[in-house]
């Protein structure tokens, strides 16, 4: 969050100061502390088309991985929880995939004109194959973590499923009838015999009582 990760006094110098490489983003992915980025997406999944998003991104895939071991990559976050383990909604899921097919790194946008300009800049000069390889990255990635997404909500049904066979059909109902649902049966299926006096005596289901 970028309220609390950066020095709001000091800003221009959080970000670089023109070097995106020297910037807070780039730094603490840095940091061997860092086991992984956690990309927090909202209904239109606005980091995607972010500049800044999409750096770390690249980050994420192209350097931290070469300096830490048992590193996550990237965790792509839901109000329902984290994608990959599952827990998202299908609509989360599509939509993704969606503004997956949008996604071009060029065209992401920054706050300051500045700022894209120089990641722009730090694309192609740092990554061989410039932006056509970036937004392969991206693609592949997002596509992986769909992949694995299906894979976890595959298993979830498929236990549902198991559990489901287990249990069985719930047992029948058992009906006790009362003297009052004696009275209500015997009225509703007409089932009267006459007595030799003429009185009519209302036979039970269940016999003598």
């Amino acid at each position: 969050i970028c309220s609390f990760s950066n020095n709001q006094f000091k800003v221009k110098e959080e970000l670089g100061d023109g070097d995106p490489l020297k910037s807070s983003f780039y730094l603490a992915l840095q940091s061997p502390e860092c086991q992984g980025t956690a990309m927090v997406l909202d209904n239109d999944c606005t980091p995607l088309q972010r500049s800044w998003c999409l750096f770390e991104l690249l980050q994420t895939r192209y350097v931290a991985p070469k300096y830490k071991s048992g590193y996550e990559g990237l965790l792509l976050c839901t109000p329902t929880g984290v994608l990959q383990w599952g827990n998202a909604d299908v609509d989360t899921v599509v939509r993704l995939a969606e503004k997956v097919g949008e996604t071009r790194l060029e065209n992401a946008q920054a706050s300051r004109i500045e700022d894209k300009i120089m990641i722009d800049q730090c694309v192609v000069e740092t990554v061989e194959g410039g932006f056509p390889e970036v937004n392969k990255f991206v693609h592949e990635s997002i596509k992986k973590v769909l992949d694995e997404a299906n894979g976890s909500f595959q298993l979830r049904v498929q236990e549902l499923m198991r559990r489901l066979d287990r249990e069985g059909s719930p047992p029948s109902q058992r009906v006790l009838l009362g003297r009052s649902s004696i009275r209500a049966w015997t009225q509703f299926s007409g089932a009267k015999k006459s007595s030799t006096d003429g009185s009519d005596v209302c036979e039970s289901p269940h016999g003598d009582l």
